[in-house]
């Protein structure tokens, strides 16, 4: 026999025990809200047995309707608890479907046995619920754990089950009575679960944040590993890419330079110390304060990054540029730095490639400028030797026999040599010049003292100090050699492709530039000559009557124009007829102030239209022969002279002078006037402008796997695209290798709006160039191959109005917003910042 309240009294301080260590768990793992659900589900089974034990002292609905509804509330949560526990979705209704459910049956069902079965069913579906969860769900290695807790609710199950099937017939009398066993089992069942289940949550939750914690410390070992081999892998991917890498350990000066590093300098692994000094003592002395104080800004966080451009010196004594991208990636507490680590890329090439375009668009300038021939030549054999300060170049220009050499524009060979080789006869063995000059080949002599060419001249160039010799022929549109272009050596050397490249080039821009000179003195020639060789010349003649106003022309005049001399009719009106209606203004003026005697020749260049609708440059000259007593012209002559070859080459130059040959988008000069117009109609109208500085990423990939050919055809591709993505107000422009800007005219006077509108171009640009580039490239077999490169663009931007800042400033901004773009990660846009030094 036990007393019944006993067992309720003590089911419910253990019940009450069971809510403190859930709460404790609860508090101990915060992420672990099963344990909310625990305790509450313990706190109200407790509350109804409690209430259960108060039988005969409360009111039934107390004691029965609530301390039942309570404790099937207390069983859902119990059960939500578990499922939350296992990691398995949770539904937060059942619970109370349950406990509503338990409600019904204790107020609806009459009989005592009937309640204590529909209840007791109830209990036993929770419980088969929650066995069945522990048993086959959650984590595998707290399988035991889990089992041992499923069996347990598999005999409260089915303790429940055999409750419902044999219900007492009366409730338990009130006071402390005494009942049989198998009345007390369901409390004593009770009072184990209360003990059992904390010590199963406490396993379970123990159990996982050790598992948890190992865990955690094999990710931590992994990371590391991985972080260890990340170090590793980037340098080796810089290195991979050409570029060197350094560590700086800041404190104690000391840097570790990779090997490709001393390599980019010619110095083998173990000539180069760890020492800061290894650099001091290299960086050219010009570029050291400028690079130091970039690092200097990076080190007071004022940069996120610093990038700088200076030369360093080789082992073999020459200088290298290159490119120095350096980043601190440790600082003390105080923000001091600690540890920096960069690449070193050589971009010496890219610097070559600049200084030559900039060379090429000075001597074309100069040729659209008409400055005289010997100038042009003097600036292009000076220009080349201060690119390369190695060579000492020579221009030889052949006599009008084409027998010898007799011109000399050689500023830097000894005033000997030079005396001695002018006139020289051209021949093969007469050195490089001679030879070459003859045959209309290059000759390349990389030893003038065992070559056979120099047997005649080898002590007079061991006078001058030469060692080697390369010449170049310089020939006219017409493919007559006109000269030649020798480059020299101090050293025995053999050209490389990018010296054969340079030779050719400048023997073009000779070409051009004799051509052009030969084309104005043989025109200045035949003005003077006019009289003498009228009628054996091709000049258009016409003889104007003013009296009758009749015109006679000659027969060169008409098909000049593709007529013949019976299509032309002999009036002035004709004449005016066949002139382009923009010129007809200027030519009518121009004639009119020679006939009043204003001007004495008429003079001028305008364009006629031929007989095919085409339009060709005429240069008409003319003057009065004839005036009356009273002055009045009666009578003018006059020629007209064809002179739309030169135009056309005049045209030519001029267009290579301020346009990208490749692109054929403006150059630097053209795009500088562009920005300085856009910069004045800023200041007039108050509307911003916007410059953008584009920098293609991942070209040089292409141009090292495919060669430069492939990365032209995407150049133009790229400039075709940029066109396509601005008003026709604004500009693009080509600047150099694979550098674009463009500018925006009149965009809004105010600020925001115009970043707005300037913002949204940018990205319209950077999405445009970031599709694929199909490029195809025809060999000479004539086999097409296709390439597809994925190429994106980082761009800086920075706002203007009017002249608020110069040009340079301007352009200098928006290169430095562009460099902060590619330090993002590429493909990004970035506007100026004040604040911002890169």
């Amino acid at each position: 026999m036990i007393e019944l309240n006993t067992l309720r009294l003590i089911a419910t301080v253990s019940f009450v025990g069971f809510v403190f260590i859930a709460m404790m768990l609860w508090h101990l793992v915060p992420h672990e809200r099963s344990m909310k659900y625990w305790g509450l589900s313990a706190l109200l089974v407790a509350s109804g047995v409690f209430l259960l034990g108060l039988q005969g002292y409360v009111p039934v609905f107390l004691s029965e309707v609530a301390a039942n509804t309570i404790i099937m509330l207390g069983f859902g949560f119990m059960y939500l608890g578990s499922r939350m526990l296992l990691r398995q979705e949770a539904g937060y209704q059942w619970q109370w479907y349950a406990a509503g459910l338990a409600f019904l049956i204790c107020v609806l069902v009459p009989g005592v046995s009937q309640r204590i079965s529909a209840i007791s069913s109830l209990h036993a579906l929770f419980f088969t619920a929650c066995s069945v969860l522990f048993w086959a769900k959650g984590e595998h290695r707290l399988r035991i754990t889990r089992r041992i807790a499923a069996l347990i609710f598999a005999a409260g199950a089915a303790l429940f089950i055999h409750r419902a099937l044999n219900p007492p017939t009366q409730a338990a009398a009130a006071g402390y009575s005494t009942l049989q066993l198998a009345e007390a089992v369901p409390y004593i069942y009770a009072l184990l679960l209360s003990m059992w289940l904390p010590l199963t949550l406490m396993l379970i939750v123990s159990t996982r944040l050790q598992f948890q914690h190992s865990d955690a410390v094999e990710r931590a070992e992994q990371a590391l590993t991985e972080l260890k081999e990340s170090d590793a892998l980037w340098k080796l991917a810089v290195e991979g890419s050409g570029g060197g890498v350094w560590d700086w350990d800041v404190v104690n000066e000391r840097v570790v330079y990779s090997k490709r590093w001393k390599e980019l300098l010619g110095y083998s692994e173990d000539e180069v110390g760890d020492g800061q000094d290894e650099w001091n003592k290299r960086i050219h002395p010009e570029d050291k304060a400028e690079t130091l104080a970039a690092v200097n800004r990076h080190f007071a966080q004022k940069t996120p990054s610093y990038s700088t451009e200076h030369r360093l010196l080789c082992k073999d004594g020459s200088y290298k540029w290159i490119l120095t991208r350096g980043l601190v990636v440790d600082r003390d507490s105080a923000g001091n730095p600690l540890r920096a680590v960069g690449i070193h890329t050589d971009i010496s090439a890219l610097k070559l490639q600049e200084a030559l375009m900039q060379f090429r668009n000075r001597i074309l300038v100069m040729l659209a400028r008409g400055e005289p021939i010997k100038q042009v030549m003097l600036a292009i054999v000076t220009g080349i030797e201060a690119i390369h300060p190695e060579m000492i170049c020579s221009i030889l220009l052949l006599d009008d026999e084409g027998k010898r050499l007799v011109d000399v524009v050689a500023p830097s060979l000894p005033t000997f040599y030079n005396n001695a080789i002018k006139g020289i006869e051209v021949g093969i063995g007469k050195g490089s010049c001679g030879t070459a000059a003859v045959v209309g080949e290059r000759v390349i002599v990389d030893d003038i003292a065992t070559h056979p060419y120099w047997q005649l001249y080898k002590q007079l160039a061991a006078s001058a100090g030469l060692a080697a010799c390369w010449s170049q022929p310089i020939r006219s549109s017409m493919h007559h050699v006109l000269g030649t272009l020798a480059i020299y050596h101090r050293e025995i050397n053999q050209p490389s492709a990018a010296d054969i490249t340079l030779i050719e080039q400048c023997a073009d821009l000779i070409s051009v530039a004799l051509d052009k000179n030969a084309a104005e003195v043989q025109l200045h020639d035949s003005e003077r000559q006019l009289a003498l060789v009228l009628d054996a010349s091709q000049l258009g003649f016409w003889d104007w009557d003013l009296v009758n106003n009749k015109v006679v022309r000659n027969e060169r005049w008409a098909t000049m124009l593709g007529y013949s001399l019976k299509d032309i009719e002999f009036t002035v009106k004709q004449w005016i007829d066949f002139i382009h209606p923009d010129d007809q203004a200027l030519a009518y003026k121009s004639i009119q102030d020679c006939l009043d005697g204003v001007a004495p020749l008429h003079s001028i260049e305008y364009r006629m239209q031929t007989k095919d609708g085409q339009y060709k440059w005429i240069l008409d000259q003319a003057q009065v022969v004839e005036r009356d007593a009273n002055h009045k012209a009666i009578r003018m002559c006059g020629t007209h002279t064809d002179i739309t070859e030169r135009k056309l080459m005049e045209e030519q130059i001029r267009y290579q002078a301020l346009y990208d040959g490749l692109t054929q988008l403006p150059n630097r000069y053209l795009f500088e006037d562009r920005l300085r117009q856009a910069m004045e109609k800023g200041k007039r109208t108050g509307c911003y402008g916007a410059l953008m500085f584009l920098d293609m990423d991942n070209f040089k990939t292409l141009n090292d796997s495919y060669g430069h050919v492939v990365g032209d055809l995407l150049l133009i591709e790229v400039a075709a695209r940029l066109k396509n993505c601005v008003r026709a107000a604004d500009t693009v422009a080509r600047i150099g290798g694979d550098e674009f800007v463009v500018a925006l005219e009149q965009l809004d006077t105010d600020r925001d709006l115009s970043q707005k509108e300037a913002e949204s171009a940018a990205d319209k640009i950077r999405q445009l160039l970031a599709e694929p580039y199909v490029l195809k490239l025809t060999a000479e077999s004539g086999e097409e191959t296709t390439v597809v490169h994925h190429c994106t663009v980082s761009i800086g931007v920075v706002l203007f109005i009017g002249n608020e800042i110069s040009q340079t400033e301007i352009l200098k901004r928006a290169d430095n917003a562009m460099y902060r773009a590619k330090d993002s990660g590429s493909n990004q846009v970035r506007f100026y910042e004040i604040n911002s030094v890169h």
